[in-house]
Parts: structure tokens; sequence; C-alpha cells
């Protein structure tokens, strides 16, 4: 169901509201603050400053809460401000609709989201490695981290059916490690990256 939203006074489609959450996230550090919320559940503005290493977040915070993804949950000042995730199910509907496709300001929109994400992608991996190299995880997460490169031959069919079979064992994982328990208490965040795209090898296709 696609419902509007009155945002300041004025009122937004579903189209406006997923292109403003789109391009609200189409910034590396305003992922990486949504990201530290997601695991951290509450942070004020100083130690988001620390986490994301950017003293000036002030635009960062307020587009993202302006676009419902996160909100102020403690004392509104300028670095004792608390801030969570927004839950998803507390946010405005604004459901996916086919006629957005042809939509060139929602294409524009998902693509800044998408480079933006496959830069923190490469972020994330380059900070692990100089960490492994700085000493700050052991052996044993450095043995234990992954990374594999497979070079496959597929149709497109294949490819889809390849992450679905990827997306339900991450499935299985992810309940596995939302299971409490004394058991759990050593474990770390991971993050898992997948990827799969065809390549151009100069071959004609």
């Amino acid at each position: 169901m696609l419902t509007m939203t009155r945002v300041e006074g004025v009122t937004i489609g579903p189209s406006e509201q997923l292109q403003q959450r789109f391009r609200a996230l189409s910034d590396p550090t305003r992922l990486q603050i949504v990201e530290a919320l997601r695991f951290r559940t509450r942070l004020t503005t100083a130690e988001l400053i620390k986490v994301t290493g950017n003293r000036s977040l002030a635009h960062h915070l307020r587009t993202l809460e302006a676009a419902q993804i996160i909100r102020v949950v403690g004392e509104p000042d300028r670095t004792r401000t608390v801030w969570e995730e927004v839950p998803i199910g507390h946010r405005p509907q604004a459901e996916w609709d086919e006629s957005m496709a042809t939509d060139p300001e929602m294409t524009a929109a998902i693509r800044a989201l998408e480079r933006a994400t496959t830069y923190r992608r490469i972020s994330r991996m380059r900070e692990f490695d100089d960490q492994v190299r700085d000493g700050e995880w052991g052996d044993d997460w450095a043995d234990a981290a992954i990374g594999r490169d497979y070079q496959l031959q597929l149709t497109a069919q294949e490819l889809e059916q390849l992450d679905e079979q990827l997306a339900e064992l991450l499935e299985r994982w992810k309940k596995i490690s939302q299971a409490g328990g004394a058991d759990r208490a050593e474990t770390e965040h991971i993050y898992v990256t997948l990827a799969g795209f065809p390549v151009n090898l100069g071959s004609p296709r």
C-alpha cells in the first residue's frame, strides 16, 4: 500500500520518500553513522564523531533525521544529543512501485546509493587490513576473516538462483548471530559482503 507523508507541512508521495532515503544514505559517512547505530543501538553526537573520525556531523545527522532514518532520543544539545536508528516499522510506508523504475530521478538516487555502498565496502576492508597490521585483531580473527574470489560462468537465471541460495544460508547464520546466551559472549560484529556481476573479458557476447 502506498501512502502520502507530510514533512514540514509539505505532502510528499512514495517515490519522493524513497528518493529522500536513498539520497540520505548516498554518503559513506552517513552509511557509517547508520551502521554504528544499528550495532550499538544508541550513541551521542560526540561518540559518533569518534566512530566516524569526522568532527563535522551536523549536516549528515540532519539529513538522516529529515529522511526519518535516525532520530533524537536524548538531551538535545550540540555534543550530548543521543541518537538511534528509527525502527523499520516506525518509518512512513514507501513501498516500491514498478513505475518508479522509469523515473530518471529515482534511477539517479539508486545509482548514487550503489556508489556510496560500494565505496563503504571497500573502506571497511581497508580499515580491517590496517587494524590487523596495527595488531588490533589477534591471529584468530585475522585467520578467520573471509576473503574469496570465484570466477564462474553462469546464465542470468543461474546467478539469481545463486543469490537466493546464499541469502537463505546467510539468513540461517543471522538467526544464530541473534541468539543470546553466555556462549555468545565472545562474538564480534561481522560484515559479510557478497557481490556477483558479469565482467567483460574481451570475448564476444
